[in-house]
């Protein structure tokens, strides 16, 4: 008994961790029998789609079967769904004799990263929107290889035969595609973006009509603020697909990032006559809006957004700030906090309701939301800002003013960190700092600095 207690000891000491591991492996493994049609190409995409499908529904079953899971309220399908984005296959072996394509493949899944994974994607209806359609492309090319193999095993012409042995390459292009889609939503779900489009390139290389390839690969440009690369592929798929209310909703976000909020709010309608059921082109719609500081028309919009996604987080979000710039501090607070029990790690939201607990003069508990915000982000330059605006509000301009130094360095064009960093730059007698950052403020649009530096004469 004490050389197994040693023994057992001696893995814990050399194994802390990854002996222990909660990590789940599913291994698979799938033959595919190819006929008339297939190439080696084809007979591998199809091979390799499969087995992603018959190790997704095993991680599914697995995850359905856990409690916190059960409380997403989301179905198995929705699982299996969601999960191609936030797991990745890995191919350990395959052979090709030229009549079966042969493949085993393992997937790793951490349970406990994937529900935190899959909880925030619930909550983000673009993004499921985006995993959904890629589904049903796989779907569609599948149930098309099926047909064409059927109707090619009817015609006996060789020009039909070969017209329709074209069609099914042309198809099982679109499943090659997918996988490079697949590896790209998992680098976007990751947030390396730039992977992301490294890899939709290569899936539009192969399946260049793709209009979702382009919305993808746009989305991922958009959080590399490449505003023009995005507006490009979101045209490049309404050129594809004319009738892509997500295309048009998600291209007046990228116009709205170059503040063409014009353009974006004509998106907005278009998306919204194309499909009067899309959350999407509601939010995009009431963004817009927004920007053209229509705000009880936000509101709307963001109530249709809302109605139709009652998970819409981003929905609640720029609803509060809509309320916030109409001075209602009370129906803000409330959006905020349902933004936050929707999504606890969203820092954002954390940033925001520190904005209208100020608004109420809670600047201590401000404070703390913005302090949460630095914590859960702390490239974001809205959680320095509000958490240094709350510090100002409670008099400790030298720690506002560090804040907003951190702002700042994180977005040098946010011109009312400018502003505000300016006034407790005067209240504690630095007169020339202040009237700097006054001019700089100005300069970037804020209109009160605008106002104060004329007052000033200070010349901008």
């Amino acid at each position: 008994m004490k050389y197994l207690l040693r023994f057992l000891i001696a893995l814990i000491l050399i194994f802390p961790y990854t002996s222990f591991a909660t990590v789940k492996t599913f291994v698979r493994e799938y033959s595919y029998s190819a006929g008339e049609a297939d190439s080696k190409l084809s007979s591998r995409a199809i091979a390799l789609e499969q087995l992603k499908r018959l190790l997704l529904e095993e991680l599914g079953t697995y995850l359905e079967s856990q409690t916190d899971v059960k409380n997403f309220e989301i179905t198995k399908d929705m699982i299996t769904t969601l999960s191609a984005g936030v797991v990745q296959t890995v191919i350990l072996d395959e052979k090709w004799d030229g009549r079966i394509y042969w493949m085993k493949a393992r997937l790793d899944a951490d349970p406990d990263k994937v529900k935190a994974s899959l909880n925030e994607l619930r909550n983000d209806r673009k993004r499921t929107n985006e995993f959904e359609a890629m589904k049903k492309t796989a779907d569609d090319a599948l149930a098309e290889i099926a047909r064409l193999k059927a109707e090619l095993a009817r015609k006996k012409d060789a020009a039909s035969k070969q017209a329709l042995i074209d069609d099914v390459r042309k198809e099982a292009n679109k499943l090659a595609a997918k996988e490079w889609l697949d590896k790209g939503q998992y680098l976007a779900n990751s947030k390396d973006y730039e992977g992301a489009v490294v890899n939709y390139n290569r899936a539009i290389e192969l399946d260049p009509k793709s209009a979702w390839a382009h919305i993808y690969r746009a989305s991922s440009k958009m959080m590399l603020a490449d505003f023009y690369g995005a507006l490009s592929d979101y045209d490049k798929a309404i050129e594809l697909d004319p009738k892509n209310a997500t295309a048009y909703a998600t291209r007046a976000w990228a116009k709205g990032g170059l503040n063409d909020f014009g353009n974006a709010l004509k998106d907005g309608e278009t998306a919204v006559t194309l499909d009067p059921k899309l959350a999407l082109a509601y939010y995009f719609r009431g963004w817009a809006r927004w920007g053209l500081k229509d705000y009880n028309g936000a509101i709307k919009d963001f109530d249709k957004a809302i109605e139709f996604d009652s998970k819409l987080v981003w929905a609640y979000i720029w609803r509060a700030s809509s309320k916030m710039m109409l001075a209602d501090f009370y129906g803000a607070l409330s959006d905020y906090n349902k933004a936050i029990e929707l999504d606890p790690k969203n820092a954002t939201a954390y940033a925001n309701r520190a904005w209208a607990r100020g608004g109420l003069n809670d600047f201590s508990n401000a404070l703390k939301d913005g302090d949460t915000a630095v914590a859960l982000d702390p490239k974001l330059a809205l959680a320095f800002y509000f958490r240094g605006w709350s510090k100002g509000g409670l008099k400790d301009y030298n720690g506002a003013i560090r804040d907003l130094d951190k702002a700042i360095e994180l977005n040098p064009k946010m011109g009312y960190a400018f502003y505000f960093r300016a006034n407790f730059k005067a209240d504690l007698g630095n007169t020339a700092g202040a009237d700097s950052d006054y001019t700089t403020a100005s300069r970037l649009g804020c209109i009160e600095a605008q106002q104060l530096s004329t007052k000033k004469g200070l010349s901008w």
